[in-house]
C-alpha cells in the first residue's frame, strides 16, 4: 500500500514538472497506516500433527525432517539460519547450536533432548545412506551443511519454505 502511493506521488511530481498538471494533487498528503499483521502461531494441535507427519516414515527423509521441524520449534532458529547450519556447530553435550543470523551475527540457540535424540538419528541416517552408496551423487563440499536433500545437496530456501507451507 505504501509502495503504490508513493509511485502515485512520484508520478504526480512528474507530471507536474513536465507540465501536464499544474499541481499535484497528492502534496502534502501521507501515506494511509497499514495496520501491522500479526502472525499467529502454531497451536500445539497444529505442532503435534507436523511432528507426526515428518516422523510417519522410517527413511532418511522422515528422520531429517523430524530433526529440522523439532530444532525449528525448541530454537526459533530464523528460516536462512536453518539453511547455512553446519553439523559442525552443534553442540550436543550443550544442547546448543550456533547460528549465523542477521547481519552475519553469530548466535547460540538452545535444543532440547528430543531435538538432540532427532538430530543424532538424522545424522545416523546420513552417515548409514553414504556408508551404504544410498545417496547418490553426493556432494562432498555439501555434507558438512546439516539438512541435504536425499541427494546429498543442500537444501535451499525455497524448498524448505515449500515444504513448511505445505504442512501448515
Amino acid at each position: 500500500m505504501k509502495d503504490s502511493f508513493s509511485n502515485v506521488k512520484v508520478w504526480l511530481n512528474w507530471l507536474k514538472h513536465e507540465g501536464v498538471v499544474h499541481e499535484n494533487p497528492m502534496a502534502g498528503e501521507r501515506p494511509p497506516k497499514v495496520p501491522k499483521r500479526i502472525i499467529q502461531p502454531f497451536s500445539q494441535a497444529n505442532l503435534k500433527e507436523l511432528l507426526e507427519l515428518c516422523a510417519s516414515g522410517t527413511d532418511y527423509c522422515s528422520a531429517r525432517n523430524t530433526a529440522i521441524v523439532l530444532v525449528f520449534i525448541d530454537s526459533g532458529v530464523r528460516l536462512a539460519e536453518m539453511v547455512s547450519m553446519k553439523i559442525s556447530s552443534i553442540n550436543m553435550e550443550a544442547g546448543t547450536i550456533k547460528v549465523f543470523g542477521k547481519g552475519a551475527k553469530e548466535r547460540l540457540v538452545g535444543i532440547g533432548q528430543q531435538s538432540r535424540r532427532a538430530i543424532l538419528r538424522y545424522l545416523l541416517f546420513r552417515k548409514t545412506s553414504e556408508d551404504s552408496n544410498q545417496t547418490p551423487a553426493v556432494n562432498p563440499s555439501k555434507l558438512r551443511h546439516f539438512s541435504l536433500d536425499r541427494y546429498g545437496s543442500g537444501i535451499y530456501n525455497c524448498v524448505r519454505t515449500k515444504v513448511l507451507k505445505e504442512v501448515n
